[in-house]
């Protein structure tokens, strides 16, 4: 009998808040972050207002994930990761117990990587002059395992890659893994940062807004993030209601 799925915890990191309470607060109160930022104005992008995430460090909440080692997203996407798991009050014992993975649903995932591998390969002349270490860094998957990485997780860590819908998409496949006892505890959302070649897509589609207005009629378009140091994304804990069990050996 499919059992009942509970969402359980909330981990945002966003640039109008970091944490459920803080993001929470700012939605209720309408505040918006979409503001003129300097690194698209300068690069000529005629529209280059976007949501920044400002004085945030991941290496503030996670624990095992090194700068050195792994990309923007991944970090971020562990960070968020790491607060869900504490907004839904499990703890590290818990989830080595649980049956427990990740599901991460992502648009570019470590696109940001590859554009900084490439910059390098053209101002220092030639791909073999490129940072190789990047490279380890682009692998999408690397999204999904960061967050294992950092929580200790044993189970299924998958990324779906369907861009706008991913984080939807990430949660619904969470959903039916506990629905069908396949997992016990599954941290899902959606992990992107900002990145060039995104905007630039945008901006000759002519979506991109220069102010937050979501609910103008007619529309007035969408508005980016920026990798300065990043984007918005969150996730969620998905949970059956037994979760909080013995260890067995």
């Amino acid at each position: 009998m499919p059992r009942r799925v509970v969402i359980s915890g909330l981990g945002p990191v966003a640039s109008i808040g970091v944490g459920a309470a803080a993001f929470g607060a700012a939605l209720g109160a309408g505040r918006s972050r979409i503001t003129p930022n300097r690194d698209l104005h300068d690069e000529g992008f005629p529209v280059y207002h976007a949501g920044t995430l400002r004085a945030f460090d991941p290496a503030s909440i996670l624990e095992r994930l090194l700068a050195g080692e792994w990309g923007d997203n991944d970090r971020l996407a562990a960070a968020a990761a790491r607060l869900a798991v504490k907004d839904a009050g499990l703890d590290e014992e818990s989830l080595r117990c649980a049956k427990a993975g990740a599901v991460v649903g992502t648009t570019h995932a470590e696109t940001d990587t590859l554009e900084r591998w490439s910059l390098q390969a053209i101002l220092r002349g030639g791909l073999e002059r490129a940072d190789a270490r990047l490279l380890d860094r682009m692998l999408g998957g690397n999204l999904a395992l960061a967050v294992a990485r950092e929580l200790g997780l044993a189970g299924a860590a998958m990324v779906i890659p369907t861009v706008c819908a991913a984080g939807a998409y990430a949660i619904g496949y969470a959903a039916d893994l506990v629905r069908h006892g396949d997992a016990d505890v599954v941290i899902a959302g959606g992990a992107d940062v900002m990145v060039r070649v995104g905007h630039a897509g945008f901006t000759r589609l002519g979506a991109l807004a220069d102010r937050c207005a979501p609910f103008e009629e007619p529309p007035h378009g969408c508005s980016s993030t920026t990798p300065s140091p990043s984007a918005a994304r969150s996730s969620t804990t998905c949970s059956s209601r037994d979760t909080e069990r013995p260890c067995r050996s």
